[in-house]
């Protein structure tokens, strides 16, 4: 008899001591809850410390609950408070992690942009500028993203620390954003480059064939005139349309060549055409001249007066 309340006695001390062990484990760990924000991975680990508890709390037998009496209301109190808090960090958690999957998800698709931006290749304008355009309109439908992954980053969680989160997406968007526009703008360069060089380098041959020798005949003389002062015209607004850029330089150049080159052949065609026509006048007058005086000659008046 002695030796059964012994063992009794023993028994409720080991199962009294087990859950008074679980108790002070839950409340330390309810007790060291951090009062400042901590890394999510902290976080994770919190909820998985509690489950742990919660799941022992809930495998404690009833018999044993009903033995130690004494400690069910404690029981019941420090699992409520257990449930509350994993309520409470499941909560945050997967509002967290839905942020930082959002970041991941946005700063992949901005490394893929800004990789798209780098590759586009201006052999084949046309094709590069749908690219680029394509790529724009996709960086303005990640803007709103940005705008909510920054408003995430800079707000205040008690629990959860945002020192991991990016706070730089919009700035992003700009960078790519600029990028962009100067990748069009050399698009562009590029487009009026094929536009324009074929009409200069055409120019340039027809000024090549050009003889050096200026027509003797006045009428071709003012034919040639006329059409370089059209190709000079033309160059000069050629010349006006070409782009500024590195890719354009040589262009520019040698159109600036060109153009000096037809202002050297205007200058002695036209001192021909002055020449000729001086020399023309020069002539028309000194024939008049003779005219004036064989009409004096022959003139009835003039033959009374030798008679």
């Amino acid at each position: 008899m002695l030796d059964d309340q012994l063992n009794e006695r023993i028994n409720y001390e080991e199962k009294a001591s087990k859950l008074q062990d679980i108790l002070n484990e839950c409340n330390d760990k309810l007790r060291n809850r951090s009062e400042v924000p901590i890394p999510i991975a902290n976080i994770i680990k919190e909820v998985e410390d509690l489950s742990s508890l919660l799941v022992r709390l809930d495998a404690i037998p009833q018999e044993d609950l009903s033995s130690c009496i004494e400690l069910t209301g404690d029981i019941d109190i420090v699992k409520g408070q257990v449930k509350e808090q994993l309520s409470t960090l499941r909560r945050t958690l997967n509002d967290e992690e839905n942020a930082r999957e959002r970041q991941n998800e946005l700063r992949n698709k901005l490394l893929a942009i800004g990789d798209g931006l780098r590759s586009v290749g201006f052999e084949n304008p046309e094709s590069a500028q749908k690219l680029v355009d394509s790529l724009g309109a996709e960086l303005q439908k990640l803007r709103e993203n940005a705008d909510t992954c920054h408003q995430f980053a800079i707000s205040f969680s008690p629990i959860v620390s945002h020192d991991d989160l990016d706070e730089t997406f919009p700035e992003q968007i700009e960078c790519l954003q600029k990028e962009c526009e100067e990748k069009r703008k050399v698009i562009e360069q590029s487009i009026e480059l094929n536009r324009i060089t074929p009409e200069v380098l055409q120019i340039s041959e027809s000024l090549q064939q050009q003889s050096d020798e200026i027509p003797k005949n006045l009428y071709e003389q003012q034919s040639v005139l006329v059409d370089l002062e059209n190709k000079k015209q033309r160059l000069e607004d050629l010349l006006q349309t070409i782009p500024e850029g590195d890719a354009t330089e040589e262009l520019r150049k040698r159109s600036a060549w060109e153009l000096s080159k037809l202002k050297d052949l205007l200058r002695s065609v036209g001192d021909s055409i002055a020449d000729k026509i001086a020399t023309l006048g020069a002539f028309n007058a000194a024939r008049k001249d003779t005219e004036d005086q064989l009409l004096l000659i022959t003139s009835p008046e003039n033959d009374r007066k030798n008679t």
